[in-house]
């Protein structure tokens, strides 16, 4: 006897080549991600443990990054892991996104190192761009543990001290120590060096006593370009009345021979 399909029969099987090809594509992806677990996880152990050369071979011949040449982010970083003690480094929760032959990773990670004798601690998350080829996955751009190792730190800990110089120039009232923080080129809104000047000038006088403390500070570089964006509270007293401000400043920096100046944001 014949027997009859069932009515929805015809829409299984229409649906399962479909269903085949999501599970071999997830699959795939299972597979993929594994792999470039397993890079990440032997990049990691070259840069904690060595040789700095396998470290290296993490990373594309084509490296991307605004900071420095990918050249010149090596020889640095690898002066750098020869000394000892070496940075301590650690990492934590990870995250991978696919997209055919690239990959975004998400990663945190710890990094504890000194600079002229201070301590220095970095807790961050870093975004990885990664691409497939012949000879599996590599980073493109986007490692801020190379960032560090080539010389981040030692510039954020310059500009951190040139912040530093101009908070003491405002408690100190002292004008021509707080204008050799400014570039001659300065330009912000309309305003020059010269106004800059005038301008600090004159809140010196308006205020007899004057405390600042700066906090939550963030600093992104650009080649010999660093912007800073920090939030601050300054108190201050007016014939003896004290006020209080408190707000967010952002400023832009460029690196010249005679180190860090302001160029913008005062």
């Amino acid at each position: 006897m014949e027997r009859t399909p069932k009515p929805n029969s015809g829409i299984r099987l229409l649906f399962l080549p479909l269903f085949l090809a999501l599970v071999a594509a997830g699959g795939c992806d299972y597979l993929e991600k594994t792999r470039i677990e397993k890079a990440l996880d032997e990049r990691a152990d070259a840069l904690i443990n060595g040789p700095a050369e396998k470290y290296f071979s993490f990373f594309a011949p084509d490296y991307y990054d605004p900071w420095q040449s990918f050249d010149q982010m090596k020889a640095t970083a690898a002066e750098r892991l020869k000394r000892e003690p070496r940075p301590v480094i650690s990492f934590g929760a990870r995250t991978i996104t696919l997209h055919g032959d690239q990959a975004l990773v998400m990663e945190r990670f710890t990094l504890e190192d000194k600079v002229e004798g201070k301590p220095m601690r970095y807790d961050e998350v870093q975004h990885l761009l990664l691409a497939r080829g012949p000879q599996g996955w590599t980073i493109r751009r986007g490692s801020e543990i190379l960032r560090l190792l080539s010389g981040r730190m030692e510039e954020e800990r310059a500009i951190v001290d040139i912040l530093l110089r101009r908070e003491a120039a405002l408690v100190n009232k002292d004008i021509n120590s707080y204008m050799r923080l400014v570039s001659s080129r300065y330009r912000h809104k309309g305003e020059k060096a010269g106004d800059i000047e005038k301008k600090v000038t004159q809140n010196f006088r308006v205020y007899d006593e004057i405390q600042f403390r700066s906090y939550d500070r963030k600093i992104w570089f650009f080649g010999d370009a660093a912007t800073v964006q920090q939030r601050f509270t300054m108190q201050a007293s007016q014939m003896g009345t004290p006020r209080t401000f408190s707000g967010e400043e952002r400023f832009e920096l460029e690196k010249t021979g005679d180190g860090w100046k302001f160029i913008k944001g005062l």
